[in-house]
């Protein structure tokens, strides 16, 4: 109805056509087309779902038969026979609505090896690739055809990047923006094993560092900025939290297709949410799982706060109550609440006797199973067990599904908040800190490592200051170390060229650093002078305006400091001050709240150059 009798027409070299009527299909790019499609492809769903003429899989006595994403759809079939009937109901559909099967794009992957080739004109492949994922049994396989070609995608694009000359600030950006979003559509749908998770953050780091050696240790890097971090996404936090993630999706939607299967296969051992209590090891529980839901459960453990206290302790999944090297669980048992160690064990500390046991918990089971429980627990875990249950009382109870803090469940709980927990859990000081730290006391370093952010300036600004506080910047008295190179000051041409000498105590700094503080102090009638802690930190006084604005002449004089020994020319205060008065001027032009707040203190000092 919404579409009868209507016409169209074509845009060519800023013409249009003559109008023409639309006879089938829906127009490219109207807003309606989607729903339009959408309401007849939900026809043939609905048809396949109640269709009595052939069968899908039936898992845990529900079944499956169709999955569908816009035009992508997939067919669950319980064996070869249901293929004709289903074909003679997607031509019916077909004929109907004037969607036509494409054949040569259709694929059928068996659930077990088959010597068959193709069933109704249909191949059958070992490997399908469905909405970007190549799916196949073979797990090696697998890791190969999702991760491999985009690693060497990655890489090939990085090393166009390398070609231009960019800041460390810019490739952390680009590996981000090319590199880690690559993996995350992958990651989010399948386990990914160690040696891909490694290649995939060495990638990054590699880019980062410009395929040089590594300045700092990966977890520094990781740090927030205030921490004296630029905040890297390290791959393995990302895989982890996507996989904490799907735990949380799984815990509120039970009931839909894709985590009715898994929340069945936990039910075994007491259903996800109890699992997540338990101290459990992966390895040793006592169903089989799939890796995917293995690295979830992994991570969980990695992210989640186990509170042990002996009575507390939890008799199932545990890792250190086995029976044939694996931990137990007895459903029987569990549906009677006997949850705890402490269940077996009396008010004086003591385990129960097979007739106390059944008294109490009204629990029928054979004495062999009893025993072998009791057997199961360690003898460490019982002498725990009856210390504590003798000078305290017992209050048995489930922890809560926190995670620092936060409930999981919660919209607190985002990626963010649970990525940051993963990454706080390596956070690592920077050596940085502890140099400096003996030579200048009482460092803000918080104020210190966030100056440069405060300011509109170029990223190799930024990227000066930050090497010179975590003391990697590439003076020649720490190249002389690894190359033939003099340690002699660039500069100077006297003395060995550390970073104190090169940005403070050398001749011909410490002149440009007395011209510098006359320049500014002079505008407000102050005497005063520059001390290290004002270079290589940051310059504090009560008046604001004068503190930004000489904040900001330090950080650009460092990066021409930078500059003049990369062009082995001596620094000049004049030839300094016309390059301020050029960045200046760019900046005037931008139309941005942080720039336009910094020029007006800039002003107040200045009055304009």
């Amino acid at each position: 109805m919404l579409y009868k009798e209507i016409d169209s027409c074509i845009i060519l070299n800023s013409r249009t056509s003559p109008r023409f009527p639309v006879l089938r299909g829906i127009r490219q790019g109207c807003p309606l087309s989607p729903f339009l499609f959408l309401f007849v492809v939900e026809t043939l769903s609905i048809d396949i779902l109640h269709n009595d003429n052939f069968a899908g899989l039936d898992i845990f006595n529900r079944e499956i038969r169709i999955s569908q994403l816009a035009d992508d759809t997939t067919l669950f079939l319980k064996d070869k026979e249901q293929v004709s009937p289903v074909l003679t109901t997607i031509n019916a559909f077909s004929n109907a609505s004037g969607l036509k099967l494409n054949l040569s794009k259709c694929e059928i992957i068996c659930l077990f090896d088959t010597v068959e080739t193709e069933i109704e004109n249909i191949p059958i492949k070992n490997e399908v690739k469905y909405l970007g994922i190549h799916i196949t049994k073979n797990l090696i396989s697998r890791q190969f055809l999702n991760f491999s070609q985009r690693l060497l995608k990655t890489k090939y694009i990085f090393n166009n990047w390398l070609q231009r000359d960019l800041s460390i600030l810019g490739r952390v950006f680009l590996s981000k923006t090319e590199g880690l979003s690559r993996f995350v559509y992958p990651s989010l749908s399948l386990a990914v094993d160690n040696h891909t998770s490694k290649n995939i953050d060495k990638i990054f780091l590699d880019f980062i560092w410009s395929n040089k050696s590594h300045k700092l240790k990966k977890y520094v890097l990781a740090n927030k900025r205030s921490d004296g971090g630029l905040e890297v996404l390290h791959f393995d936090d990302t895989n982890n939290t996507f996989k904490i993630n799907w735990i949380k999706r799984c815990l509120l939607g039970s009931d839909s297709l894709w985590y009715f299967i898994p929340n069945n296969i936990f039910k075994r051992v007491g259903g996800l949410s109890f699992l997540m209590k338990c101290n459990y090891s992966t390895g040793k529980l006592p169903i089989k799982l799939a890796r995917f839901h293995q690295q979830a459960l992994l991570a969980w453990k990695l992210v989640y706060n186990h509170n042990f206290s002996p009575h507390k302790t939890i008799l199932w999944n545990n890792l250190d109550i086995k029976i044939r090297k694996r931990s137990i669980f007895f459903d029987k048992w569990f549906n009677k609440n006997i949850i705890f160690v402490a269940d077996l064990f009396n008010s004086n500390g003591d385990l129960l006797s097979y007739e106390c046991f059944m008294n109490i918990h009204h629990c029928p089971v054979p004495f062999k199973e009893f025993n072998s429980v009791i057997k199961a627990i360690p003898d460490g875990l019982i002498c725990l067990m009856k210390a504590s249950l003798t000078h305290e009382s017992c209050t048995k109870q489930l922890s809560q599904l926190f995670l620092g803090g936060v409930s999981l469940l919660s919209k607190d709980c985002n990626n963010k908040y649970i990525r940051q927990l993963f990454q706080s859990r390596n956070s690592i000081s920077p050596k940085g800190k502890f140099f400096w730290g003996s030579k200048i006391d009482n460092i803000k370093w918080r104020k210190t490592w966030l100056l440069p952010y405060k300011y509109c300036i170029p990223n190799k600004v930024k990227e000066v200051h930050f090497k010179i506080l975590h003391n990697i910047y590439p003076c020649n008295a720490f190249l002389s170390k690894f190359c033939d190179v003099a340690d002699i000051c660039t500069f100077c041409k006297k003395e060995s060229e550390d970073i104190c000498h090169l940005f403070f105590s050398c001749n011909v700094s410490s002149l440009f650093w007395k011209d510098l503080s006359f320049y500014c102090f002079s505008k407000i009638n102050v005497n005063g002078v520059f001390h290290i802690k004002d270079i290589v930190c940051f310059f504090e006084n009560q008046n604001k305006s004068l503190e930004s604005t000489v904040n900001f002449l330090i950080l650009v004089a460092k990066f021409y400091f930078h500059k003049q020994r990369f062009l082995k020319k001596i620094p000049t205060f004049i030839e300094f001050v016309l390059e301020v008065e050029h960045l200046i001027k760019s900046l005037r032009v931008i139309n941005n709240k942080k720039c336009i707040s910094f020029l007006k203190r800039y002003d107040d000092i200045f009055h304009v150059l």
